[in-house]
């Protein structure tokens, strides 16, 4: 669907609409250059949107989301009383991605970064092309700034 906005973070992406494999009806597919594939239900959607005056959480979110749609396993973000159905990608409520899926300290942060980037570049010493306009959620940043800060920490604690 052309002209769609990303609930997580508000850039262009595709609607992918209903996919064949996904027991719910109200369900988004969702593919964004910055967050990844993922699956929303509508009201995790619009509680998506309201989240973005919090750009922290929304960094945390849009990291998870991209980390696991580069693992090839997208989840499906619900919100409140909603329930997983059925054989749908990992369903999981905002409030506890936020409290069991992504980073809470510096450390852990760097951690996954690195492990991301791992995922990008296998051997060590390869070269790992990175486009801080869309890849800093790999990075569990809040923007291509606070990519650039975190990278070069990342040099300099080698």
């Amino acid at each position: 669907m052309a002209g769609y906005e990303c609930p997580l973070c508000g850039k262009d992406a595709t609607h992918l609409g209903p996919h064949p494999r996904h027991p719910r009806k109200l369900i988004g597919h969702i593919q964004c250059g910055t967050c990844g594939e993922y699956f929303a239900t509508y009201i995790a959607q619009r509680a998506l949107a309201h989240l973005r005056r919090e750009p922290h959480k929304v960094a945390m979110i849009s990291g998870v989301t991209r980390e696991r749609a580069e693992q090839g396993s997208p989840i499906t973000i619900l919100c409140g009383s909603e329930q997983p159905q059925g054989k749908e990608p990992i369903g999981v409520r905002i409030s506890e991605i936020l409290e069991t899926m992504v980073p809470h300290s510096d450390e852990e942060r760097i951690d996954r970064a690195l492990k991301n980037l791992h995922r990008r570049g296998p051997h060590l010493g390869d070269s790992v092309p990175l486009d801080p306009a869309t890849d800093y959620p790999l990075l569990f940043a809040e923007n291509p700034v606070a990519m650039r800060v975190i990278l070069k920490h990342m040099v300099q604690s080698g």
